[in-house]
């Protein structure tokens, strides 16, 4: 991360803040270098957004549920629930991913959170996988995560797909988002990454890739071709 974002989080997160010591912070420190992300190799960036309104903090005990499917918006949205109590932060997952990737940047769920980790349609566990998608119904999808779990605000962390989903709730209902991480989540896709769509294959992925990503969708072989469809869309869509 540039000296100019580590400034701009300073400003947006005071130090004594949870979330900045126990979410930004440990995010910064996994990404600052090269990773590949849904298929495309790119330089992690960040931009972050807070809500102008400040309200109090809730106080929250732990979520009912840590496991369930549910009906919303004509697909089976699959979640979970990591972490025994405390304030809900939702992590959302690059394309071809699911809600359980936030594990490949916290060793543990962070003190006093709870990650609601949800696999976007289409994706890892949930139903949804045909016709096109787009990350703006995708943001829909979570706002009716959220009613379904009663959190009227949240703070949030996506990557890649779920950053620009997240970008598209920040828009839709900004009063709902408190705060939110953005990771390698471009509003507009450019032409290095466009060019890698067009050409991406589950052919191309090493061998222990293919096989993650296997056994996170649980569609099989007609999920990962649509994943792999659609992925080749976004290069002309977005």
């Amino acid at each position: 991360m540039c000296e100019a974002c580590s400034q701009q989080l300073l400003k947006l997160h005071r130090p004594t803040d949870t979330l900045f010591r126990e979410v930004c912070l440990p995010t910064r420190r996994t990404f600052f270098k090269d990773r590949h992300c849904c298929g495309i190799g790119l330089r992690v960036h960040y931009s972050i957004y807070s809500a102008a309104m400040q309200t109090q903090h809730q106080q929250f005990g732990a979520l009912k549920e840590n496991h369930m499917d549910f009906e919303i918006n004509g697909f089976r949205m699959h979640y979970e629930i990591f972490g025994g109590s405390g304030e809900p932060v939702l992590w959302l997952h690059g394309w071809s991913g699911s809600g359980e990737d936030w594990r490949y940047i916290f060793n543990d769920v962070p003190a006093g959170f709870q990650i609601v980790g949800p696999d976007i349609r289409g994706n890892g566990a949930s139903s949804g996988f045909d016709g096109t998608h787009t990350f703006r119904q995708s943001a829909r999808d979570m706002f009716g995560l959220l009613d379904h779990l009663g959190i009227q605000r949240i703070k949030a962390i996506g990557l890649s797909g779920g950053g620009i989903t997240l970008l598209h709730m920040a828009t839709q209902q900004p009063e709902r988002i408190e705060a939110m991480v953005i990771i390698s989540a471009p509003p507009y896709f450019p032409t290095q990454a466009r060019n890698l769509q067009r050409a991406f294959s589950f052919e191309s992925l090493p061998q222990d890739e293919q096989a993650r990503m296997r056994k996170r969708s649980k569609g099989a072989d007609a999920q990962i071709t649509w994943l792999i469809e659609q992925g080749h869309k976004m290069a002309d869509s977005y």
